[in-house]
Protein backbone atom coordinates (compact mmCIF):
# COMPACT_ATOMS: atom_id res chain seq x y z
CA UNK A 1 0.00 0.00 0.00
CA UNK A 2 1.06 3.56 -0.57
CA UNK A 3 2.53 5.40 2.41
CA UNK A 4 3.97 8.87 2.74
CA UNK A 5 7.62 9.40 3.66
CA UNK A 6 9.40 12.64 4.63
CA UNK A 7 11.99 12.26 1.85
CA UNK A 8 9.41 11.61 -0.88
CA UNK A 9 7.83 14.83 -2.17
CA UNK A 10 4.63 13.92 -4.02
CA UNK A 11 3.24 15.95 -6.91
CA UNK A 12 -0.29 17.41 -6.60
CA UNK A 13 -3.09 14.85 -6.53
CA UNK A 14 -4.28 15.91 -9.99
CA UNK A 15 -0.80 15.82 -11.58
CA UNK A 16 -1.05 13.95 -14.90
CA UNK A 17 1.31 10.97 -15.08
CA UNK A 18 2.28 8.79 -18.04
CA UNK A 19 3.97 5.42 -18.31
CA UNK A 20 5.32 4.56 -21.76
CA UNK A 21 5.83 0.90 -22.61
CA UNK A 22 5.94 -1.65 -25.41
CA UNK A 23 2.97 -3.88 -26.11
CA UNK A 24 4.31 -6.93 -24.28
CA UNK A 25 4.70 -4.95 -21.06
CA UNK A 26 1.19 -3.59 -21.48
CA UNK A 27 -0.21 -7.11 -21.81
CA UNK A 28 1.79 -8.18 -18.75
CA UNK A 29 0.33 -5.27 -16.77
CA UNK A 30 -3.22 -6.34 -17.65
CA UNK A 31 -2.55 -10.05 -17.23
CA UNK A 32 -0.97 -9.75 -13.77
CA UNK A 33 -2.80 -6.63 -12.54
CA UNK A 34 0.57 -5.48 -11.28
CA UNK A 35 3.26 -2.89 -11.91
CA UNK A 36 6.83 -4.05 -12.35
CA UNK A 37 9.48 -2.43 -10.13
CA UNK A 38 13.01 -2.73 -11.51
CA UNK A 39 15.96 -3.15 -9.14
CA UNK A 40 17.50 0.30 -8.86
CA UNK A 41 21.04 -0.77 -9.75
CA UNK A 42 19.75 -2.27 -13.02
CA UNK A 43 18.15 0.93 -14.35
CA UNK A 44 21.13 1.64 -16.57
CA UNK A 45 22.42 4.80 -14.89
CA UNK A 46 25.65 4.19 -12.90
CA UNK A 47 24.85 7.27 -10.81
CA UNK A 48 21.68 5.72 -9.37
CA UNK A 49 21.85 5.81 -5.58
CA UNK A 50 25.33 7.35 -5.28
CA UNK A 51 26.49 10.52 -3.59
CA UNK A 52 27.72 13.51 -5.55
CA UNK A 53 31.34 14.61 -5.77
CA UNK A 54 30.48 17.48 -3.44
CA UNK A 55 29.09 15.09 -0.82
CA UNK A 56 32.37 13.21 -0.80
CA UNK A 57 34.72 16.20 -0.93
CA UNK A 58 32.98 18.07 1.90
CA UNK A 59 32.58 15.21 4.39
CA UNK A 60 35.23 16.80 6.58
CA UNK A 61 33.18 20.00 6.75
CA UNK A 62 30.15 18.24 8.20
CA UNK A 63 31.56 15.41 10.33
CA UNK A 64 34.44 14.88 12.76
CA UNK A 65 37.57 13.50 11.02
CA UNK A 66 37.16 9.94 12.28
CA UNK A 67 33.48 9.86 11.24
CA UNK A 68 34.27 11.32 7.81
CA UNK A 69 36.94 8.67 7.25
CA UNK A 70 34.57 5.90 8.31
CA UNK A 71 31.95 7.18 5.86
CA UNK A 72 34.49 7.30 3.02
CA UNK A 73 35.40 3.67 3.71
CA UNK A 74 31.73 2.70 3.59
CA UNK A 75 30.94 4.45 0.29
CA UNK A 76 31.48 1.32 -1.87
CA UNK A 77 28.57 -0.26 0.01
CA UNK A 78 26.16 2.37 -1.33
CA UNK A 79 25.70 0.35 -4.52
CA UNK A 80 24.72 -2.67 -2.46
CA UNK A 81 22.08 -0.55 -0.74
CA UNK A 82 20.86 0.56 -4.16
CA UNK A 83 20.26 -3.07 -5.11
CA UNK A 84 17.83 -3.35 -2.19
CA UNK A 85 15.42 -0.81 -3.69
CA UNK A 86 12.99 -1.32 -6.56
CA UNK A 87 11.67 1.45 -8.76
CA UNK A 88 8.68 2.10 -11.00
CA UNK A 89 8.92 5.32 -13.03
CA UNK A 90 6.28 7.73 -14.36
CA UNK A 91 6.52 10.88 -16.48
CA UNK A 92 4.79 14.01 -15.13
CA UNK A 93 3.36 16.09 -17.94
CA UNK A 94 0.02 17.60 -18.94
CA UNK A 95 0.46 16.25 -22.46
CA UNK A 96 2.31 13.46 -24.24
CA UNK A 97 6.06 13.71 -24.72
CA UNK A 98 7.68 12.97 -28.08
CA UNK A 99 10.95 12.27 -26.24
CA UNK A 100 9.32 9.70 -23.96
CA UNK A 101 7.74 7.92 -26.92
CA UNK A 102 11.15 7.68 -28.59
CA UNK A 103 13.00 6.52 -25.48
CA UNK A 104 10.57 4.10 -23.89
CA UNK A 105 8.16 3.01 -26.63
CA UNK A 106 10.15 3.64 -29.79
CA UNK A 107 8.81 0.62 -31.62
CA UNK A 108 5.52 0.91 -33.48
CA UNK A 109 3.87 -1.44 -30.98
CA UNK A 110 3.94 0.95 -28.03
CA UNK A 111 1.35 2.43 -25.67
CA UNK A 112 1.23 5.04 -22.92
CA UNK A 113 -0.86 4.67 -19.78
CA UNK A 114 -2.38 7.93 -18.55
CA UNK A 115 -3.32 8.46 -14.90
CA UNK A 116 -2.91 11.04 -12.15
CA UNK A 117 -0.96 10.95 -8.92
CA UNK A 118 -3.90 10.24 -6.60
CA UNK A 119 -5.12 7.40 -8.82
CA UNK A 120 -1.65 5.87 -8.91
CA UNK A 121 -1.28 6.09 -5.14
CA UNK A 122 -4.78 4.72 -4.51
CA UNK A 123 -4.42 1.89 -7.03
CA UNK A 124 -1.92 -0.15 -5.01
CA UNK A 125 -3.56 -3.13 -3.31
CA UNK A 126 -0.29 -4.85 -2.42
CA UNK A 127 0.84 -5.51 1.17
CA UNK A 128 4.29 -4.10 0.35
CA UNK A 129 4.94 -0.54 1.48
CA UNK A 130 5.24 1.77 -1.52
CA UNK A 131 6.57 5.33 -1.44
CA UNK A 132 6.10 7.81 -4.27
CA UNK A 133 7.86 11.11 -4.90
CA UNK A 134 9.33 13.49 -7.45
CA UNK A 135 12.87 13.01 -8.70
CA UNK A 136 15.10 16.08 -8.24
CA UNK A 137 17.61 16.98 -10.94
CA UNK A 138 20.92 18.46 -9.82
CA UNK A 139 24.52 19.11 -10.86
CA UNK A 140 26.53 16.21 -9.42
CA UNK A 141 29.72 18.26 -9.61
CA UNK A 142 28.32 21.00 -7.35
CA UNK A 143 25.22 19.97 -5.40
CA UNK A 144 24.60 17.65 -2.45
CA UNK A 145 22.20 14.74 -2.11
CA UNK A 146 20.63 13.91 1.28
CA UNK A 147 22.73 11.71 3.55
CA UNK A 148 21.71 9.38 6.34
CA UNK A 149 19.01 7.46 4.48
CA UNK A 150 19.46 5.09 1.53
CA UNK A 151 16.36 6.57 -0.12
CA UNK A 152 17.89 10.05 -0.39
CA UNK A 153 20.32 9.50 -3.29
CA UNK A 154 17.67 7.51 -5.17
CA UNK A 155 15.44 10.57 -5.39
CA UNK A 156 18.10 12.59 -7.22
CA UNK A 157 19.46 12.32 -10.75
CA UNK A 158 21.89 14.26 -12.89
CA UNK A 159 20.33 17.29 -14.57
CA UNK A 160 21.04 15.64 -17.95
CA UNK A 161 17.81 13.72 -17.33
CA UNK A 162 15.52 16.66 -16.59
CA UNK A 163 13.44 15.88 -19.67
CA UNK A 164 12.19 12.73 -17.89
CA UNK A 165 10.26 14.76 -15.26
CA UNK A 166 10.14 11.56 -13.28
CA UNK A 167 7.81 10.63 -10.46
CA UNK A 168 9.26 7.54 -8.82
CA UNK A 169 7.44 4.81 -6.90
CA UNK A 170 9.75 2.72 -4.74
CA UNK A 171 9.74 -0.51 -2.75
CA UNK A 172 12.54 -1.29 -0.31
CA UNK A 173 13.63 -4.90 0.17
CA UNK A 174 17.21 -4.80 1.47
CA UNK A 175 19.49 -7.83 1.07
CA UNK A 176 18.95 -10.66 1.74
CA UNK A 177 15.22 -10.05 1.26
CA UNK A 178 15.68 -9.07 -2.37
CA UNK A 179 17.69 -12.23 -3.15
CA UNK A 180 19.22 -10.27 -6.04
CA UNK A 181 15.92 -10.33 -7.91
CA UNK A 182 15.90 -8.21 -11.10
CA UNK A 183 12.56 -6.79 -10.07
CA UNK A 184 9.39 -7.11 -8.06
CA UNK A 185 5.70 -6.77 -8.84
CA UNK A 186 3.14 -4.79 -6.87
CA UNK A 187 -0.55 -5.55 -7.28
CA UNK A 188 -2.79 -2.73 -8.48
CA UNK A 189 -6.46 -2.09 -9.14
CA UNK A 190 -6.42 -1.45 -12.90
CA UNK A 191 -9.80 0.28 -12.82
CA UNK A 192 -8.33 2.92 -10.51
CA UNK A 193 -4.94 3.16 -12.17
CA UNK A 194 -5.70 3.48 -15.88
CA UNK A 195 -7.58 6.55 -17.06
CA UNK A 196 -6.72 6.23 -20.72
CA UNK A 197 -4.45 4.34 -23.12
CA UNK A 198 -2.66 6.18 -25.91
CA UNK A 199 -1.42 4.40 -29.03
CA UNK A 200 2.09 5.08 -30.34
CA UNK A 201 2.19 7.71 -33.11
CA UNK A 202 4.22 5.19 -35.16
CA UNK A 203 1.69 2.37 -34.81
CA UNK A 204 -0.04 0.91 -37.90
CA UNK A 205 -3.82 1.27 -38.13
CA UNK A 206 -4.51 -2.33 -37.08
CA UNK A 207 -2.58 -1.97 -33.81
CA UNK A 208 -5.30 0.13 -32.21
CA UNK A 209 -7.81 -2.68 -32.80
CA UNK A 210 -5.42 -5.16 -31.18
CA UNK A 211 -5.04 -2.99 -28.07
CA UNK A 212 -8.85 -2.61 -27.90
CA UNK A 213 -9.26 -6.37 -28.12
CA UNK A 214 -6.72 -7.04 -25.34
CA UNK A 215 -8.33 -4.44 -23.09
CA UNK A 216 -11.76 -6.06 -23.55
CA UNK A 217 -10.28 -9.49 -22.81
CA UNK A 218 -9.00 -8.26 -19.45
CA UNK A 219 -12.13 -6.21 -18.65
CA UNK A 220 -10.31 -2.88 -18.83
CA UNK A 221 -12.98 -0.40 -19.81
CA UNK A 222 -11.10 2.81 -20.62
CA UNK A 223 -10.69 5.08 -23.62
CA UNK A 224 -8.07 3.88 -26.09
CA UNK A 225 -7.08 6.67 -28.43
CA UNK A 226 -4.38 7.48 -30.93
CA UNK A 227 -1.47 9.65 -29.87
CA UNK A 228 -2.06 13.35 -30.43
CA UNK A 229 1.35 13.35 -32.14
CA UNK A 230 -0.23 11.45 -35.03
CA UNK A 231 -2.76 14.25 -35.70
CA UNK A 232 -2.69 15.80 -39.17
CA UNK A 233 -1.78 19.49 -39.48
CA UNK A 234 -4.60 21.97 -40.28
CA UNK A 235 -5.09 22.64 -43.97
CA UNK A 236 -6.57 26.07 -43.76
Amino acid sequence: MYETHPLFVPPPNDAILWRYMDFTKFVSLLDTSSLFFSRADLLGDPFEGVWTQTNIETLGDRYPPEVAESIRNALPNLQQLTSGNFVNCWHWNESESDAMWKIYAQQSAGVAIKTDFKSLADSFTDDQTIYIGKVHYIDYAVDLVPEGNSFGPLLYKRNHFEHEREVRAMISAPPPLNQKQPGRHAQVDLSRLIHEVRISPLAPVWFSDLVQSIAVKFNVNVAIVNSSLSDSPPLG
